[in-house]
């Protein structure tokens, strides 16, 4: 295979790379990306090269960059280079220094790939690297987005390498003479993709040769899997999910009956940050009103549906209305206007968005607000029976949610005039000995 690199290279990435595309390579100066660096000059692409020098080995980061810089000069390469203290920039966002050396590479070779115009970063991942992630992957329960192992396009990031194996890559490297740098780091086994590669993966070798080919062969495989997955997926969520402003309603009972439900579930939830021990309690509970909560969203149980909710917002929050105030009040749900006028045998309104009570038996300041325990009012049309407010939402079948986005409008005495958008107060209504009206007037979507 050895001899062959460059003609299965260029086999492989005919329809990506051509003569006219230009790239961004990154090179560490190890032996992948060096190989990689003398593929590309053999076939005559337009390429400039990046190296991060993340100061993690003293003399021998620096040695690398300044081996990686020389063989630009002496094939007069545009040489990019970026300095930074990856270690320093895994304690200040608190992240392994992996995952800072990842951050840092990627998000400043995009930046040099925008300002240079070039179609493609290119990076030299080969075959072994991909067993190697499967196999980290599987260590961490990363599910089938993490059985692919890598991907030759992600965005603009291209992996022309994959389809070989590092010995190959080597192999190729000694025959053609080509230079590379050792970096020390990687003999060391406290990392665990070192462990893997040095440890784990001789094991595997030993049970079966061929298991990078099989690992790899396999990502390929999970890879177009999670291609029909996610088509599975939309479709399902077109069948039993619907949004709008508040709230993502799925139908948990239709769920349910599918024979990968958790599954299913789980792909829909997991953008929210729900885990699948929640998702499990959630298809089994049955219990209406119950709540799960994950870092960034609300779950509830409303019936047949699970809604989806940002969390509650504080309910102390109050609205003042002044009798000689004009403008109107805008919380989340609603807009309210409001004007006081004469009332001298008017026909009721029949926009359930506009509402009349009698000014004569309201006292100013009102007060808009949420509600709270043992709120208690007289719901128009039950012959001035006072009931709880509780009681009155539970009768309408409200979620959760709907129940946490009512208003309440109150009298400056501290009696409830208005469940806003619902019920007025029988004491409030219209009656012919009404003089002067408070004309309310709610608007939704603002």
């Amino acid at each position: 295979m050895a001899n062959n690199l460059l003609q299965d290279f260029i086999n492989h990435n005919a329809s990506l790379i051509q003569a006219n595309t230009k790239l961004l390579v990154g090179v560490s100066g190890g032996v992948d990306s060096m190989v990689l660096v003398h593929l590309f000059l053999d076939m005559n692409v337009d390429f400039e090269i990046a190296h991060v020098n993340f100061q993690l080995r003293g003399k021998e980061s620096d040695g690398d960059a300044a081996f990686v810089q020389e063989f630009c000069a002496m094939n007069d390469i545009v040489y990019h280079q970026l300095d930074e203290d990856a270690a320093a920039y895994a304690k200040n966002h608190k992240i392994s220094i992996q995952e800072a050396a990842r951050q840092i590479r990627y998000e400043w070779f995009e930046k040099t790939r925008a300002e240079i115009n070039a179609q493609w970063i290119v990076v030299a991942h080969q075959k072994n690297d991909i067993a190697e992630t499967v196999i980290f992957n599987l260590t961490r329960g990363a599910g089938i987005a993490g059985l692919h192992g890598i991907k030759a396009q992600n965005g603009f990031i291209l992996r022309p390498l994959l389809f070989a194996e590092r010995q190959a890559i080597i192999t190729y490297a000694k025959e053609n003479d080509i230079a590379w740098r050792e970096d020390s780091s990687n003999t060391k086994t406290k990392y665990a993709r070192n462990l893997i590669r040095h440890k784990v993966m001789p094991l595997l070798a030993k049970i079966n040769p061929s298991v990078v080919q099989n690992i790899a062969h396999n990502a390929l495989i999970m890879s177009e899997i999670e291609v029909l997955l996610k088509e599975y997926l939309e479709a399902a969520q077109q069948m039993y999910v619907t949004k709008d402003a508040y709230e993502v309603r799925m139908n948990l009972k239709q769920i349910s009956r599918l024979a990968s439900a958790k599954t299913i579930l789980f792909y829909l939830l997991k953008d929210y940050g729900f885990n699948e021990t929640q998702v499990k309690d959630m298809l089994s509970s049955g219990e209406t009103s119950k709540v799960f909560l994950s870092s960034q969203k609300r779950a509830v149980i409303h019936g047949e549906f699970l809604l989806v909710t940002d969390f509650a917002e504080d309910a102390g929050r109050t609205y003042q209305i002044e009798s000689w105030s004009k403008e109107p009040i805008i919380t989340p749900e609603f807009s309210l206007s409001w004007a006081i006028e004469s009332y001298h045998g008017q026909r009721l309104p029949d926009d359930e968005n506009i509402v009349w009570l009698d000014r004569d038996k309201m006292i100013f300041p009102l007060i808009l607000r949420k509600r709270k325990a043992g709120d208690r009012f007289q719901p128009f049309g039950m012959g001035g029976k006072s009931k709880k407010i509780k009681d009155f939402l539970s009768n309408l079948k409200l979620s959760v949610p709907e129940k946490e986005q009512i208003w309440l409008l109150e009298s400056g005495d501290g009696q409830i005039c208005w469940v806003v958008g619902y019920r007025i107060d029988e004491r409030y209504k219209i009656q012919a000995s009404t003089n002067e009206m408070i004309a309310f007037s709610l608007s939704f979507g603002v």
